[in-house]
């Protein structure tokens, strides 16, 4: 049975971020290392290099013939190895970066060189919504990608993630599939693919039968079952969608089995879908003093939709975006609680950004305003973020140091710097903004 005093070890919740209380516990190190000895630290330092030489060479492949490999050179010391970042819950064992305009192809045929996506980059500069598809993105930066598929705790066996490894809590904590996969298509490696299926299935197991999940006093979300649902199905449909627009996935021989079993799970997802659709006055409600969970919920409705060509949701869907939209400030803020929080503005933007990287070109007027108040988003970001990389918390209504503190945990919530890396990310690598990757890197080599 699970017990809430023996699942929390003090180290565990040290790590916990707002929306990703999952760090993998192997990767929490000491982070004060002044009193180790020579030896120690040289073994330490041996080990890590060792493993990130390991990981560098996963990535050191060719394609239908192709020969793009990453020409990123690893530049290491000690002090970028020893420890993993308690506020982001990101291993800190990459190397840092002055530049991250690489490519790599994995096995995709969607996935495109660097080349053209400054191409598109250059013509996006010009344009009032530009366009490049999530897999030029994604493939612009594999090492991010890294970064985040093994910035969360999974059980590889069950698919269980996080918290939930100790005894079934919240079918939101489950919302980690698309980032297995998406690592897993830049690599070809069906371990993680058949990881991200995995996490989908633990979740489906715990369906009810009018298409919710089941909840508990420690829920995610207070016991709110549509919020619950909400965080895992944008993850459920960045998933499906990941699938199926990778030519390798739907293709290859040995992937067969995985194709499988996601089309075992589509009539379970388009059952809880139906559910969800019946929620959304529920979530109007509950989520309305928050634009980031609009922005979640407005991809719960729109990814699946879009992946399961229910126009029911996707109409759901584009309408969640339209509230977000309405809670930004002049000032370029999105509202959290009536006021702005650095942290949870990055959450928001990461989430408009997934949604407008999926959104169909048709929908001009929805692209246009959507991109207007990401860019303005952003702006004001950037002007949170110091020269070392620290994202500034001062004056924020949430993310401070005696902020809010965690429903399922008691602990006083931080910044998530994973959120904000991604934002500026992924931003920068669409417009090929300078001074967006600048801002994205420092916040990644940042060391509090």
């Amino acid at each position: 049975m699970f017990n809430p005093d023996r699942a929390l070890p003090s180290n565990i919740i040290n790590s916990l971020s707002e929306i990703d209380p999952l760090t993998p516990p192997n990767y929490l190190h000491d982070r004060n290392i002044s009193g180790l000895d020579g030896n120690t630290m040289l073994a330490s330092t041996v080990d890590r290099l060792e493993t990130a030489a390991e990981d560098m060479s996963q990535l050191n492949m060719t394609d239908r013939g192709s020969n793009v490999i990453p020409d990123r050179q690893l530049q290491l010391d000690a002090s970028q190895l020893k420890y993993i970042d308690s506020l982001t819950g990101l291993v800190k064992d990459e190397p840092t970066f002055q530049s991250t305009s690489n490519s790599i192809v994995g096995g995709d045929e969607l996935l495109e060189p660097s080349r053209e996506l400054a191409q598109t980059a250059a013509v996006n500069s010009a344009s009032s919504t530009p366009s490049a598809s999530e897999w030029q993105v994604i493939s612009e930066n594999p090492s991010l990608m890294r970064y985040y598929s093994r910035s969360v705790d999974v059980d590889r066996n069950t698919g269980a993630v996080g918290l939930n490894k100790q005894g079934y809590i919240s079918v939101g904590l489950q919302r980690h599939s698309s980032q297995q996969l998406a690592y897993g298509l830049l690599t070809k490696d069906i371990t993680l693919l058949d990881t991200s299926i995995k996490v989908l299935e633990y979740g489906f197991d715990r369906q009810q039968q009018d298409g919710s999940f089941q909840t508990t006093p420690l829920s995610l979300s207070t016991g709110v079952s549509a919020q619950d649902t909400a965080f895992f199905f944008y993850d459920v449909g960045h998933t499906l969608l990941l699938a199926k627009n990778s030519t390798w996935f739907q293709t290859a021989p040995e992937t067969a089995n995985l194709r499988s079993r996601l089309q075992n799970l589509l009539d379970p997802i388009s059952h809880s879908l139906s559910w969800l659709n019946q929620q959304s006055s529920t979530l109007q409600s509950k989520d309305k003093s928050g634009t980031n969970r609009l922005f979640i919920d407005a991809n719960a409705y729109y990814l699946v939709g879009k992946a399961l060509g229910r126009d029911d949701a996707i109409a759901l869907g584009k309408n969640f975006a339209r509230m977000a939209l309405q809670q930004q400030s002049s000032e370029g803020f999105f509202l959290e609680r009536g006021g702005y929080d650095s942290s949870y503005n990055a959450v928001a933007l990461r989430h408009a950004i997934l949604f407008y990287m999926n959104l169909e070109p048709e929908a001009k007027t929805l692209r246009q305003e959507l991109w207007q108040g990401i860019e303005k988003g952003i702006n004001w970001q950037l002007t949170r973020i110091a020269p070392s990389g620290e994202v500034l918390t001062a004056g924020n209504t949430r993310i401070l140091p005696s902020g809010e503190q965690y429903a399922l945990t008691g602990t006083v919530k931080k910044v998530d710097y994973k959120e904000v890396i991604l934002a500026l990310d992924y931003y920068a690598k669409i417009t090929g903004s300078a001074v967006a990757q600048d801002a994205a890197n420092r916040v990644r080599n940042y060391r509090p």
